[in-house]
């Protein structure tokens, strides 16, 4: 008579095959896009089949004007592009605003995927896990993910983007660059303000890559090219509209303080920065610097509907808008403190190990989110605006996470530390961006320019013995 395996038995290998593909990177990526999709999906429940927001109802009824055939319209002052990604998905689902605000949930999740591509990328597997599980579960992002806002779509591309162009400077593929600065033009046509984010990329292209200069300004011409032509029919438009050159949106003259805004309207925003830079400097610095402190708040202070008399405005406005509050208030402030806070702590450990490896590539990821903070500081700033680079942060974030990490499984009984573990035997794989090079073997990887930018020799330092 044959022994049968029991029951368990003849489970083990089915769970152990389970287990070691969520392990790898595709089970590990379906695992954190899950995490990040159920969180959304919950929120746009809990939001329901009606609208919280102006900007909710401007973008949907646009929508649904360019899926019956009748465009943007002639009033039609927005970025152009959300209103396109929002017609697509309400072919999907239309005329039903929680089927719509679902589909949305799910697409925003997919930032997850992307993340965890970059920060791989930047400080390897441990870091970005931590990046993306921050990016699935932030309350901010979760929230606005479920919102018909254009910040979710708007940080997915600017992470392709990143993603693109340090790929073609790593590689030197100017293919990469090209598709860089089309990216970049998406993202300005989510959120104007993002047209401070392309210069940052050519200059870090040209003064801070480790190519020959030849090809730093190929690369920089490539993503400026790109870049103008993704903005190039937009702007014809316009022009045949209003006559005028209007890059993308008269938005940034409606964000003007009251007393320049027809200043702004008849000679350009430009104009009025630097006329508003010249008569008053110092309180021109100042009010910046508070509208730069309003974009980074630790709780929203400047939401119109957090006040009745700003609900019942928007409600005689438009009476799909809600006169009772759609959030509790004081719910919502704690938990944007305590968990912003957090990642701000841990981002900021993060940036400390980040700067001291001297990677070109963690200038970009720092310079982009100040410089946007920046540009929204120059007319009006708010918590939500943020949204668009909070992944650039959460970057950082996942590096802090991981430090913590290694450190309290060091400090386990029978545990290890990342200072004193043998490191892996060389493959052919390049490191990470700005991962720290292990202190006991440095090996040669890729192209010299890249190996002497990032403190990788020809030599193989002997392995100390760690037995003892």
């Amino acid at each position: 008579m044959t022994n049968q395996p029991l029951p368990e038995q003849a489970c083990a290998p089915a769970r152990s095959a389970a287990l070691a593909w969520l392990r790898s990177e595709p089970g590990l990526l379906l695992l954190l896009f899950t995490f990040a999709a159920v969180a959304r999906l919950v929120a746009a429940m809990q939001l329901g089949g009606g609208f919280h927001f102006v900007d909710e109802t401007d973008y949907f009824d646009t929508a649904r004007r360019i899926l019956a055939g009748g465009g943007f319209g002639a009033t039609y002052s927005r970025e152009p592009v959300f209103p396109l990604f929002l017609s697509a998905l309400s072919a999907i689902a239309p005329g039903n605003v929680l089927a719509l605000r679902m589909l949305h949930a799910v697409a925003a999740a997919l930032g997850t995927v992307l993340i965890f591509r970059l920060g791989r990328l930047l400080f390897g597997t441990t870091a970005a896990a931590f990046a993306a599980l921050v990016y699935a579960f932030d309350p901010l992002l979760v929230v606005t993910g479920a919102l018909f806002y254009a910040e979710s779509l708007a940080a997915m591309t600017l992470l392709a983007a990143l993603l693109a162009a340090l790929t073609a400077w790593r590689n030197d593929r100017i293919g990469w660059s090209l598709l860089a600065g089309l990216l970049l033009g998406v993202v300005a046509q989510l959120r104007a303000v993002a047209l401070v984010i392309p210069p940052l990329f050519i200059a870090w292209a040209v003064l801070a890559t480790p190519l020959p200069v030849r090809r730093r300004l190929l690369h920089a011409s490539a993503l400026a090219l790109a870049l103008l032509l993704a903005l190039l029919p937009w702007t014809y438009r316009n022009y045949r509209v209003h006559g005028r050159l209007v890059t993308i949106s008269r938005s940034a003259q409606q964000n003007t303080p009251k007393a320049w805004r027809s200043y702004a309207w008849n000679n350009g925003v430009g104009s009025s920065l630097l006329r508003r830079a010249y008569d008053d400097p110092s309180g021109f610095a100042d009010r910046t610097l508070r509208q730069f402190g309003y974009f980074w708040e630790l709780r929203p202070t400047r939401l119109e509907t957090d006040t009745q008399s700003g609900r019942d405005a928007l409600h005689a406005k438009d009476r799909r808008l809600p006169r009772a509050p759609s959030f509790n208030t004081a719910v919502r402030d704690n938990i944007s403190a305590i968990s912003f806070g957090a990642e701000l702590l841990l981002a900021f450990a993060g940036l400390a190990v980040a700067w001291r490896r001297r990677s070109p590539a963690v200038l970009l990821l720092v310079a982009v989110p100040i410089g946007y903070a920046l540009g929204y500081s120059l007319f009006f700033a708010k918590m939500r605006y943020r949204v668009m680079v909070l992944p650039e942060l959460f970057l950082l974030t996942g590096l802090g996470a991981a430090l913590v990490w290694e450190f309290w499984r060091g400090m386990l009984p029978g545990g290890y530390s990342a200072r004193t573990t043998p490191p892996p035997a060389p493959s052919d794989r390049r490191p990470p961006i700005g991962a720290v090079t292990p202190p006991l073997e440095r090996v040669e990887y890729g192209h010299g320019a890249w190996n002497r930018a990032h403190g990788v020799t020809h030599e193989v330092v002997r392995k100390e013995d760690h037995t003892q």
